[in-house]
C-alpha cells in the first residue's frame, strides 16, 4: 500500500441473522460527502466496497475477496449518491450476495488519472462499517464519506535520498511534465568516505513505490540491501504511470522511459553521488513487472548494464500469456480455452484453486475503473488510439484478441527479440540474465518462463534460470539474495572493480 490512512472503525448492524431463505438479500447503499468536502469534479467515480466477515478490510482486501459497485460521481445530487443494483458491480449482482456478515466503506476517487483506484492522496473514504445481510430483511445502509487519503511523504534520512527529476523526454513526449522518481539507498558510512560504489537499479512489483522505502524495511530486506556480498548503492526506481507501471520500456503510449533512465536519471545520479560511472558496474534487478522491466532493459541497453536479476517476471513469452494462452494462436481467446472453459487469472499456489479468473480481473476493471495489469499492458506495449488512449488488444465484453494490436504488442516479447536479435544483442547479453520463478506462479508466469529458458539455452546464452517446485509468485529468499550480490560481486571483480 503506497498511502497512509487514518482508518476510524464504526461497527452498525442494520439487521439482524434470521431465517435461511432461498430469497437473496437485498441492498441498497445511501452515500454522503460530509459537510465541508467539495463535490467530485469530471470524471470522478464513487465506489462501495464490501468484503466478506466482520474482521476484514475492505479498502486493501485482495480482488478477488472484493464486491465493488460505483457509479459516476455526477450521476449524484447535492453530495449525495443512491447506489445499488442498478450500478455497475462486481464481481456479480449484488441479489448475489450470500446472507451474512460483510464489512463496507465507501470511497470517493476524485482523481480518475491515478491508476489506484481510490487511494490517491486527496480522495476520502467513510469509516468501517459492519452490516448483516438477511433475505427477510432489505437493508439499507448510510455511508458517510469523511476521512481524507493522504499522500505518503517522501522523508529522506542520512541514507535514503529522494531523486525527483523531471524528464525533458517523457515530458516532450506526452506535453505536461513527467518526472523520473526514485529513491537513492546510501550504504552505511557513505558520508564518510570517498569509495566509489556500483550501482543496482531496482524495479519494485506492480504498485511499488520509491515512497516505501522510507516506510517500512520491506524493500530493504527483499533485495539484500544490507549484508549481502559488498557494499553497492541501490536506486529503487518508482515506475508508476497513469495505466499502470511502465516499466521503463519505451512505449508509444507513455513516452520513452527507458531513454529517460539511460539518458537522463543515471547521468544525473552519477553526477551527484560517488558511483562507478560505467556499464560494467551497473546492475538491474526486479519482481514482477520490475523483473520483466529488468531484462528488456538489459537486452536492450545491454552496454550500459552488466546483469538482470529478475524474480517471477511478467510474460517473457507471448506464447505463454497465462493459463494456456498463446496470444499468437488465431483461434485463441482471452477469457475461454478452446473447449470454453474460462481461463484462470489468478491462481492459489498452494491448492491449485481458482481465486479469479481471466474474464473477472478484466471485468472489475471496467466497474472500477482505476488500471489493472492488461491495461498497463495494452499502454506498455501498444500504440495509441485517435485519442490518444492505448488500443485495447482484448475486447472486454466477449475476450477476443485484435490481431492488428498484437502485431503492435510482438515488438515487446523478449522470447521474440532474443530470437530476431540475436546476432547483434547476443553477444552482449550472453550470462547477463538471471530469473527465477515459482514453479506454480499465482499468475502462471513460470510457463513463459520456460519457454525463454529453452530460447536461451538453444542459444548458448550462458543464461541462469530457475524454476523453483511448489513456491507461487514470491520467489524471494536468502539463497537468491546470496546468489544474485556474489555474482554481481564476481562481474565487478572480473571488470577490475
Amino acid at each position: 500500500m503506497n498511502r497512509t490512512l487514518a482508518i476510524a472503525t464504526v461497527i452498525g448492524l442494520v439487521s439482524t441473522i434470521g431465517c435461511s431463505h432461498a430469497e437473496p438479500p437485498s441492498v441498497q447503499f445511501s452515500v454522503s460527502l460530509a459537510e465541508g468536502l467539495q463535490p467530485a469534479g469530471n470524471g470522478s467515480r464513487v465506489y462501495v466496497l464490501l468484503t466478506p466477515g466482520s474482521e476484514s478490510e475492505p479498502l486493501f482486501s485482495p480482488a478477488y475477496q472484493q464486491w465493488v459497485v460505483g457509479c459516476d460521481a455526477s450521476e449524484g445530487k447535492n453530495g449525495a449518491w443512491l447506489i445499488g443494483n442498478s450500478d455497475r458491480v462486481f464481481p456479480e449482482p449484488l441479489s448475489s450476495l450470500e446472507s451474512g456478515e460483510y464489512t463496507v466503506r465507501a470511497v470517493i476517487d476524485r482523481d480518475p488519472t491515478d491508476w489506484k483506484t481510490g487511494w490517491a492522496g486527496g480522495n476520502h473514504y467513510s469509516s468501517k462499517q459492519t452490516i448483516v445481510l438477511d433475505p427477510s430483511r432489505p437493508a439499507s445502509v448510510e455511508l458517510l464519506i469523511e476521512h481524507p487519503i493522504e499522500e505518503e511523504p517522501f522523508v529522506p534520512t542520512e541514507t535514503i535520498h529522494e531523486i525527483r527529476l523531471e524528464s525533458k523526454l517523457v515530458s516532450g513526449f506526452l506535453g505536461d511534465a513527467q518526472f523520473l522518481l526514485a529513491a537513492l539507498v546510501l550504504p552505511d558510512g557513505y558520508a564518510e568516505g570517498k569509495t566509489e560504489y556500483p550501482t543496482v537499479y531496482v524495479m519494485p512489483g506492480w504498485g511499488g513505490s520509491h515512497t516505501s522505502l522510507v516506510h517500512g524495511d520491506f524493500q530493504q530486506l527483499r533485495y539484500g540491501m544490507t549484508g549481502f556480498g559488498r557494499d553497492k548503492v541501490f536506486v529503487f526506481l518508482d515506475h508508476n504511470m497513469k495505466y499502470g507501471a511502465h516499466c521503463f520500456a519505451n512505449s508509444d503510449v507513455v513516452g520513452p522511459w527507458g531513454e529517460a533512465l539511460v539518458k537522463e536519471l543515471i547521468p544525473h545520479i552519477e553526477a551527484e553521488y560517488r558511483v562507478i560511472a560505467d556499464g560494467r558496474a551497473r546492475f538491474l534487478t526486479g519482481q514482477s513487472s520490475g523483473g520483466w522491466g529488468a531484462l528488456w532493459l538489459q537486452m536492450n541497453y545491454p552496454e550500459s548494464f552488466a546483469g538482470a536479476f529478475a524474480a517471477s517476471p511478467d510474460f517473457v513469452d507471448f506464447r505463454a500469456f497465462g493459463d494456456g494462452l498463446d496470444l499468437y494462436d488465431p483461434s485463441a481467446n482471452y477469457f475461454f480455452k478452446s473447449d470454453g472453459r474460462p481461463r484462470t487469472g489468478l491462481r492459489d499456489p498452494k491448492t491449485g484453486s481458482v481465486l479469479m479468473t481471466s474474464e473477472e480481473a478484466a471485468r472489475r476493471q471496467t466497474v472500477a475503473l482505476g488500471a489493472d495489469q492488461l491495461t498497463s499492458f495494452e499502454a506498455v506495449f501498444g500504440r495509441p488510439n485517435a485519442t490518444g488512449e492505448p488500443q485495447s488488444l482484448v475486447d472486454r465484453s466477449t475476450g477476443a484478441i485484435d490481431r492488428g494490436v498484437l502485431e503492435d504488442w510482438s515488438r515487446y516479447d523478449l522470447n521474440r527479440i532474443l530470437s530476431e536479435r540475436w546476432p547483434e544483442i547476443g553477444p552482449r547479453v550472453k550470462g547477463r540474465l538471471h530469473i527465477w520463478v515459482g514453479g506454480d506462479d499465482d499468475y502462471f508466469l513460470d510457463q513463459a518462463v520456460r519457454l525463454f529458458a529453452e530460447e536461451l539455452n538453444q542459444r548458448d546464452a550462458e543464461a541462469h534460470v530457475e524454476i523453483i517446485p511448489g513456491l507461487g509468485h514470491d520467489a524471494w529468499n536468502d539463497d537468491l539474495r546470496t546468489f544474485m550480490h556474489a555474482r554481481i560481486d564476481d562481474i565487478l571483480a572480473e571488470a577490475g572493480y
